[in-house]
């Protein structure tokens, strides 16, 4: 076969197939018959890295996929730097004696073996400024000749197409399957928020909507105050839905339920090889957000290393993926949740200072739902029709003369998420009607009997919450907050307790006092 008719097979079985692979692939099997081989790679040398980065290793009928980073440096880095002027092809006799095919063939020398070889390393034109090399390679010293180095100079041009649409067709298979991986990620937040409503908007969460639909205008952080249950995710999803970034990604994490050395791979993602079971390379939560919204629930739970890398990219607008060398930039609005104090933790150093003010731009707080009672009919109506559909329940829930004013009555210390459950309850055990709850109540709740029998007489609201205070402070010994304290049992804020009993007239300066002496 002269030389026109093997340039033109070769060139066929390149392109023989829409998928590169496979051509390249018959063209391995083709080009075996003419030369010596064992093996092929295809890698890219990047100057600014001082790497090789392989992304294809051939052999026998075996291909292999990779994204494995190659250090290179000393006599190895220099002579790639020669090695810049695409065409270049380079016939190497003993791959121990020199510094690029020794290093290379070394980084895969499980799969070729540590014996010595014969390359040829061809220089190909990319396009963009970029360069690669395809290595040929057959085991044994002085395999090649000038006539096998001649042929593989003619088919630099093909190799050299075929290679870029290599990388482009990788570059599409990482973005689909990224594409595919964020569209079930959205899924399932859509899933998670479809069909919620906030019920009292116009009535006591009033004031909260209209700074919502305030803060929908602009991308300044957000951090959402307010205790369990009173529907922080709500409002952050308000806001989102509002803003000019509904359309964009809204990712939520919840950072008290990632274990801490997972953290960093979770946020932020990962290289492939960064570390122990690091398969391949991981999207963070972060990068997900970038042109929408990240919802940081509990915030106050991030240990403090995790604070000081929330910060930098608040600051910098980038991330650095595990294993990563390269910032990528990040164009994210942030809105935190959290039902701890941080002013308080701030003082007891368990809370970057720098990173609050960051995020306390603009503040809400929610209000629990004790003080914003007139929103427990609207809200049991809709937590009744909506779990009773779930149920396949026939017909709306109605409730028992007297149940809507012992749901008034009530505290509610587990906040809206506590009236759900308690309609669930009561729905499950009065799947007909008519639904009463006095049976429901927590037991240390002790008004469901007087609301029961009216013959006794109703006592004030406000002389229940007070007889009830002051039980817990009986119990707790005076103390207000602290583990052991009232605020803890009654499961509140020490200093929504402090207002309340200040309200009630309630003496908890001299209860603590007591304590103390």
């Amino acid at each position: 076969m002269n030389k026109l008719e093997f340039f033109k097979e070769a060139t066929l079985h390149i392109s023989a197939s829409p998928d590169p692979e496979v051509g390249i692939g018959h063209f391995f099997q083709f080009l075996k018959q003419s030369i010596p081989l064992e093996g092929m790679t295809f890698h890219v040398y990047d100057p600014g890295l001082l790497a090789l980065r392989l992304f294809r290793l051939r052999f026998d009928e075996t291909a292999l996929e990779f994204d494995k980073i190659i250090p290179v440096e000393g006599e190895a880095a220099q002579k790639l730097a020669k090695w810049s002027y695409p065409g270049n092809v380079h016939r190497i006799d003993r791959s121990s004696e020199d510094p690029v095919s020794n290093t290379l063939l070394k980084s895969l020398s499980k799969h070729v073996g540590t014996g010595e070889k014969s390359c040829i390393v061809a220089l190909l034109d990319l396009g963009s400024g970029l360069w690669g090399h395809c290595c040929f390679f057959a085991d044994g010293a002085n395999r090649f000749s000038d006539e096998h180095v001649s042929l593989i100079e003619m088919l630099i041009p093909p190799l050299s197409i075929a290679t870029r649409v290599q990388i482009k067709f990788d570059q599409v298979l990482r973005l689909k399957s990224a594409l595919a991986e964020e569209n079930q990620f959205l899924y399932d937040e859509l899933k998670r928020f479809s069909g919620e409503e906030i019920i009292g908007s116009d009535s006591g969460l009033k004031d909260i909507m209209d700074m919502t639909a305030q803060l929908a205008r602009v991308n300044t952080p957000v951090l959402i105050n307010g205790e369990t249950g009173v529907g922080k995710e709500l409002i952050a999803n308000a806001i989102q839905s509002a803003s000019a970034r509904h359309d964009k990604a809204f990712v939520k994490v919840n950072c008290g339920a990632i274990p801490d050395s997972l953290l960093d791979s979770e946020l932020f993602g990962h290289e492939k090889g960064a570390f122990t079971g690091a398969q391949s390379r991981k999207i963070g939560r972060f990068e997900r957000a970038s042109g929408g919204t990240i919802f940081l629930d509990e915030i106050g739970e991030l240990p403090l290393k995790a604070q000081t890398r929330l910060l930098r990219v608040l600051q910098n607008h980038e991330i650095e993926r595990v294993g990563g060398v390269k910032a990528i930039p990040v164009d994210i609005r942030v809105i935190a949740a959290t039902h701890r104090d941080l002013p308080e933790m701030v003082k007891r150093g368990e809370f970057r200072e720098d990173l609050f003010f960051r995020l306390n731009v603009f503040p809400l707080t929610v209000p629990p739902l004790r003080h914003r009672k007139q929103d427990i009919p609207a809200l049991t109506l809709h937590f009744g029709k909506k779990i009773a559909a779930s149920m396949k329940l026939t017909g709306g829930p109605k409730l028992m003369p007297g149940a809507m004013e012992s749901l008034m009555a009530y505290d509610w210390p587990g906040n809206v998420r506590e009236l759900e459950n308690l309609v669930e309850r009561a729905l499950i055990l009065f799947p007909q009607g008519p639904l009463r709850f006095d049976s429901l109540f927590p037991k240390a709740f002790g008004h469901a009997d007087s609301v029961q029998q009216e013959s006794e007489g109703l006592l004030p609201l406000d002389s229940v919450i007070q007889q009830h205070i002051q039980r817990a402070l009986r119990e707790t010994q005076g103390r207000v907050s602290g583990p052991h304290g009232a605020a803890k049992l009654l499961q509140i804020n020490p200093n929504t307790l402090r207002k309340r009993m200040d309200k009630l007239g309630i003496s908890y300066k001299l209860q603590e006092r007591k304590h103390r002496a």
